[in-house]
């Protein structure tokens, strides 16, 4: 404990644990401003959020859910689902913002051993961007992919479109 508490619920512990909430089936906190409710707890099965399984970790806003660091907003979802970096205010499913100047916005797709892709998916196909190493064999070959090859850049700066092997600067093979 502590003498000169500077909240209503002050806990002071030298334990690796300082709260613990128990309950049977659904462990939660509930926080509200008298208006607006939130929850921080372990779902029974959509109890807090729909669609949830037992024992997820769900917290529930009646607004957007904000992490932050040094006392900056870092990262947001917006209670219609979009996820900001950099942005507590993003305008589509994932937006990252570098509000720095002279700084680069990166989104890392890292693989241990194999492809690094992004794809790109809509009802009217999938494109995918592929650092490829199993498709093409070769390390490093940035390729463009829709159901086969269609073009790719080796780890030499050679262009191939039809081939993913290219022997020219900016290879052809096919018609049309």
């Amino acid at each position: 404990g502590i003498t000169n508490p500077t909240a209503d619920l002050y806990i002071n512990s030298s334990n690796n644990i300082g709260l613990t909430l128990e309950h049977a089936s659904r462990p939660t906190i509930s926080l509200t401003d008298g208006t607006n409710t939130g929850f921080i707890g372990l779902d029974n099965g959509g109890a807090i959020i729909t669609g949830t399984s037992d024992n997820d970790l769900a917290i529930r806003s009646p607004r957007n859910i904000v992490f932050g660091g040094n006392s900056i907003a870092r990262m947001s979802i917006t209670n219609a689902g979009y996820v900001g970096i950099g942005t507590t205010n993003p305008s589509s499913k994932l937006e990252v913002v570098e509000a720095t100047a002279n700084t680069a916005a990166r989104i890392t797709v890292d693989s241990a051993s194999w492809d690094a892709s992004l794809s790109l998916k809509n009802a009217h196909g999938t494109w995918e961007i592929i650092n490829d190493y199993t498709g093409a064999g070769t390390t490093g070959t940035l390729a463009f992919w829709n159901g086969s090859y269609r073009m790719a850049i080796d780890n030499t700066g050679k262009v191939g479109i039809g081939t993913v092997s290219p022997t020219y600067k900016l290879e052809t093979i096919g018609s049309g």
